[in-house]
């Protein structure tokens, strides 16, 4: 739905007003003239089969920093992906399928929000995280209190590469563990 309502958007708003302005970054070659297309939401190759995830990034580098946790989620775990606000439909929520349960919420902050100089955003992963642990990670560089989450048992993750992949995929366990649904304990027999 949200991509029909980006198309009409730029349907629209091109001829009235982007087309002057991409003009002349094509005239200063700053635009790729042959993915122009694929720049306002054309694209050259059909979408593939299977779940369809709406990512924004203010650039290509932020949108591409994205992609490797969203593929080790959807590759590692059994989950579910939505969008839970309509407000915020670039927020997206990873869910254990039995309980419901987040594990992970993808979205983007403003900077100032998370203590960081300036009011652009940064893409960030919520993942919960072992209270014992928190104070510690607190201190790593691209690792904050949860942004919008209780903080004792939450933290944010900076997606901009300040943050190792690896430290990231452990992170992203250690949540997905976290929040799994709680097996039952038999009965005792007497």
């Amino acid at each position: 739905m949200f991509l029909k309502i980006y198309n009409t958007l730029i349907t629209v708003l091109y001829p009235l007003v982007i087309q002057s302005y991409v003009n002349k970054r094509k005239q200063n070659g700053k635009e790729d003239v042959s993915r122009f297309n694929e720049r306002i939401g054309r694209p050259k190759m059909p979408r593939p089969e299977g779940k369809l995830f709406w990512l924004h990034g203010a650039s290509v580098g932020e949108s591409v920093s994205m992609l490797p946790l969203i593929n080790k989620i959807l590759e590692t775990y059994p989950c579910e992906a939505n969008h839970p606000w309509i407000k915020y439909p670039n927020n997206e929520v990873f869910r254990h399928p039995g309980n419901r349960k987040w594990f992970a919420l993808v979205m983007d902050v403003p900077k100032n929000k998370l203590g960081l100089a300036g009011s652009d955003v940064i893409d960030v992963v919520n993942l919960k995280c072992d209270p014992i642990l928190i104070s510690s990670l607190r201190k790593e560089p691209g690792i904050f209190p949860a942004y919008h989450m209780n903080k004792a048992n939450w933290i944010s993750v900076a997606l901009d590469g300040s943050v190792p992949d690896e430290l990231i995929k452990m992170l992203l366990d250690m949540s997905y563990g976290a929040t799994a649904p709680k097996r039952k304990k038999k009965a005792k027999k007497s």
